[in-house]
């Protein structure tokens, strides 16, 4: 079974968001979710990303053992405009990064939803375009009626050879059976 929402889709939801923020049309109130997202390594950096968070961890009976570096809401906002400069080409990238960058953003939308407030009229999400799938489908219609009708041209041709090779040689073809009709009869006792 195919994704619900196709590669287009997913690439016009990013543009949306990155059109969005750029326009002042929204804004991102916190990076929560995507800080829990790094932690437990649903998003892999695809650029090495700093630790800038500090957590105090304690043995099972609440005593203090040491200080750990973790990701932060700074660490994660780095990051996520790290993604939008890698998809809008400001900074260079494979195409590979490109389109992981891209996912990456498509999958923090999905998770930030809540977290995102954009204008009433805009829609991050595109609904299902009809219109492409109608398009599509008259194309794919269109090129068939293309092979069809060369087909029916190539046998309409065929045809027409045939006819012309035996309309040529009808006088071959009387002879031929008046003969085979004079033969018949002197077999025949």
């Amino acid at each position: 079974m195919k994704p619900y929402l196709s590669i287009e889709n997913r690439n016009s939801t990013v543009r949306n968001l990155i059109s969005a923020l750029y326009n002042k049309k929204a804004v991102i109130s916190d990076y929560k979710e995507m800080v829990d997202s790094l932690k437990e390594g649903i998003i892999e950096p695809l650029c090495e990303l700093n630790q800038s968070g500090i957590k105090s961890n304690y043995d099972k009976y609440g005593n203090f053992v040491n200080l750990s570096k973790v990701y932060d809401e700074s660490d994660a906002e780095r990051y996520f405009d790290w993604l939008i400069y890698v998809v809008t080409g400001t900074e260079k990238a494979s195409a590979k990064t490109v389109k992981e960058a891209n996912e990456q953003l498509f999958q923090l939308i999905l998770k930030m939803k809540g977290k995102i407030q954009t204008d009433e009229t805009l829609t991050l999400i595109a609904p299902y375009n009809w219109e492409d799938k109608l398009e599509t489908f008259s194309n794919r219609l269109a090129e068939l009626q293309k092979s069809v009708n060369k087909r029916d041209e190539r046998f309409a041709e065929t045809l027409e050879r045939i006819f012309n090779w035996m309309k040529e040689y009808a006088p071959v073809f009387e002879v031929l059976k008046t003969e085979y009709a004079r033969l018949n009869k002197v077999q025949k006792p």
